[in-house]
């Protein structure tokens, strides 16, 4: 019980400590919307597979209800949101923690899901993907109780490039809290009618 606890104690501390700013505390609605408006400014993370997540994912981002998993053929974009039907306590995946819901009055929402996947037609099957722009903090992962399957001090990046997709075009995945861009790098001489996206 007490492994079990130090371990949930671990897993609260990663979700508090997932970016800079997660850790402040409030003391007026002035510091909310300046915290707000900084985390809105943010620039977009794509955090490294360093084992924490399935072999065919290289880096994966989140902005809003939406997660990007790039994979080497392609990106898959995963939307969820919350539901209006409420979610039956007896679902709660923790028989220890059930009050939890209660404890922190936070109704909880059956959610729903959306997964797109955009695949590279006739591209390189095994492009070079690259983090550009490491950022200034990592990420640890403490999934388990195996502490030889956690991932620690797994690097962030700004933004990624798929090189040589296409003979002698790049693609750059980038963004910031509001969304996510991407842009077709094509070299002098190249054929620009060869990048097709099938969704």
């Amino acid at each position: 019980m007490k492994q079990a606890s130090i371990i949930l104690a671990a897993a609260i501390v990663c979700c508090l400590v997932k970016t800079p700013c997660a850790q402040l505390t409030f003391r007026s609605n002035y510091s909310k919307q300046t915290v707000s408006t900084s985390l809105s400014s943010h620039p977009l993370t794509f955090t490294e597979n360093r084992g924490q997540w399935g072999d065919k994912t290289l880096f994966k981002a989140e902005s809003g209800g939406a997660v990007f998993y790039f994979c080497k053929d392609g990106v898959a974009y995963l939307f969820t949101r919350d539901t209006d039907e409420l979610l039956d306590d007896d679902r709660f995946p923790f028989d220890d923690l059930s009050d939890l819901s209660n404890k922190f009055n936070h109704p909880r929402y059956k959610k729903e899901a959306l997964l797109i996947k955009a695949q590279f037609v006739e591209a390189n099957p095994d492009p070079e993907v690259i983090g550009e722009n490491r950022q200034s903090y990592n990420c640890n992962y403490f999934y388990g109780n195996d502490p030889s399957k956690w991932c620690t001090d797994v690097p962030n990046y700004s933004s990624i490039t798929y090189k040589d997709i296409y003979p002698g075009i790049d693609i750059t995945y980038h963004g910031d809290a509001h969304g996510m861009k991407y842009d077709f790098i094509v070299n002098p001489g190249a054929d620009v009618s060869r990048i097709r996206i099938r969704y």
